[in-house]
């Protein structure tokens, strides 16, 4: 960096409206450094298989988690990037050509590609009387000249007119609109919606993955979603009433709990696969006048595996309604519900070696379950710079601003 320059600073902000869950995610991009500000989930009732069902407690929960994160980092939350379920998601490929009126490539010009193209997609559903919705641009390549050069990141580049081929997604109306809503009645206003799927693209996938067809799973607590990607394109996905809540049903009914002591007991002793657990005793069943009982680590195993290979057989079953259940080279499985000992092994048991897990590398989102909202973080960063935009979504009050400043020069100065 050279003296006297000063490096951006973007802050964004998301909210993930999940299955029955809503995750608020707060990060900074120095440069193109990441870094995590604040991260926080609330278990929503009014939320189910992720449909609004009680849009007072959506709210309620939605304010709570807000003053939490404003408490936390000493600022005022103004508007987020909301990131909306999988729901009858539907996918095309477009293109659009637009002029360049200064001879280089402008964020304007790119912008007027994607206002276009949502103008004629507008007027289609409208004379169609569809009931879905524009949720997504995401672009596959840009290219330049009567040559048609291609290239990843068209700003700056000097020609006479650009072409952009998309994958243009479209969820559900209904569910759009009453997400929306919702968010903004807890005083957030947001300023762009995306499919959780449709970040996958820029942090979540390899370049190796990028280049072929993935089979991307999500697995949450009461849902998991199925996307399948050629080449970095989405082609389909779905999203299925089944999660990680089932194994925990399956032990609260082989050992009489409640579901919360269910819960605890899984993330404590839960194990995919007998041969990765032991004969140790781990929980005694009283029977009262009858003698106990003894449940054994390999007793909850059969319990786990057998739920998860239920998940897993839905999986196999959509490849195979699709038609690619021999075409998907890698599997990418990420989700709250994937964090059980032995899940990558039975994983790999399942669908072959090129099967993996994939979690965060930053601190404190390490976890499966944010995977996908770290990815998008990544995707509001390249569409603000992409659109030349100044996404202002938080606002610091003056001490707090000072600190950070002091922080970032500290962070230039090692």
């Amino acid at each position: 960096m050279r003296e006297g320059d000063v490096m951006k600073r973007n802050i964004y902000a998301s909210l993930d409206l999940g299955a029955n869950t809503i995750k608020l995610l707060v990060s900074e991009f120095v440069g193109e450094r990441q870094n995590i500000l604040f991260v926080d989930e609330i278990k929503s009732t009014g939320i189910e298989h992720g449909f609004i069902r009680d849009k007072a407690k959506v709210i309620a929960d939605l304010q709570k988690l807000k003053g939490k994160c404003e408490s936390f980092l000493n600022i005022k939350l103004n508007s987020i990037v909301l990131s909306l379920p999988s729901i009858e998601l539907d996918t095309k490929t477009i293109s659009n050509t637009v002029t360049v009126n200064h001879g280089r490539v402008k964020g304007s010009d790119i912008k007027k590609m994607f206002n276009e193209i949502y103008e004629q997609e507008i007027e289609q559903v409208s004379s169609e009387k569809r009931k879905k919705e524009v949720s997504a641009i995401i672009p596959i390549n840009f290219s330049i000249g009567k040559n048609k050069k291609y290239v990843f990141f068209p700003l700056n580049e000097i020609c006479r007119e650009i072409t952009m081929n998309a994958n243009l997604l479209t969820l559900d109306k209904q569910v759009i609109i009453s997400h929306i809503t919702t968010v903004e009645e807890a005083g957030l206003h947001v300023i762009d919606i995306m499919p959780n799927v449709a970040t996958y693209l820029y942090t979540l996938l390899s370049p190796e993955e990028m280049t072929e067809m993935s089979c991307v799973v999500d697995i949450g607590k009461t849902a998991t979603t199925i996307t399948i990607l050629e080449k970095g394109v989405i082609i389909f996905s779905e999203q299925f009433s089944i999660g990680g809540n089932i194994i925990t049903q399956a032990i609260k009914d082989e050992l009489q709990l409640d579901f919360e002591d269910a819960e605890e007991f899984k993330l404590t002793h839960g194990v995919c696969g007998v041969g990765n657990a032991s004969d140790e005793v781990i929980y005694e069943k009283d029977y009262g006048d009858h003698a106990p009982t003894y449940i054994t680590e390999k007793d909850i195993a059969e319990i786990v595996e057998a739920n998860y290979m239920e998940i897993m057989r839905i999986v196999k079953q959509y490849l195979f309604e699709v038609g690619v259940k021999t075409k998907v080279e890698r599997f990418i499985f990420i989700g709250g519900a994937t964090e059980v000992r032995g899940f990558l092994h039975l994983i790999k048991q399942t669908f072959g070696e090129h099967s993996t897990v994939r979690r965060p590398s930053m601190l404190g989102v390490r976890h499966p379950k944010y995977s996908s909202a770290i990815s998008m973080h990544n995707s509001i960063y390249f569409f603000d710079s992409l659109f030349e935009e100044n996404y202002e979504m938080v606002t610091f009050n003056k001490e707090q601003s000072q600190e950070i400043d002091e922080e970032e020069d500290e962070k230039e100065f090692i």
